[in-house]
């Protein structure tokens, strides 16, 4: 498992707004791909903010690939509104890591 640094801070929880900083507009946009991982060995199901950005991320539940969009609907000249993209590929017996 990845450890945490101040690159990887946007996954799960972290992509909800702090009771703390309430009042401040702050974007609770995020991307959900269910038991998903990084190449890095970062798991998590929520990316927000720049996670996902140039990232490899697989996701390996049984059943069909689901992804959902989920958001606030805050737009503010304060919030940046990038939006997301991604490419995807179904593959069988996968591995993210060389050498598995």
């Amino acid at each position: 498992m990845a450890f945490r640094t101040d690159e990887n801070l946007y996954l799960d929880t972290d992509c909800q707004i702090n009771p703390v900083t309430q009042g401040t507009p702050q974007s609770e946009d995020y991307l959900f791909i269910p038991e998903a991982e990084t190449a890095e060995g970062l798991r998590g199901a929520k990316f927000c903010g720049t996670s996902a950005q140039n990232q490899i991320i697989a996701s390996t539940p049984p059943g069909p690939l689901y992804v959902h969009f989920h958001s606030d609907n805050l737009v503010t000249d304060d919030v940046n509104e990038n939006g997301y993209r991604f490419n995807y590929n179904v593959l069988n017996n996968c591995y993210l890591r060389k050498g598995i």
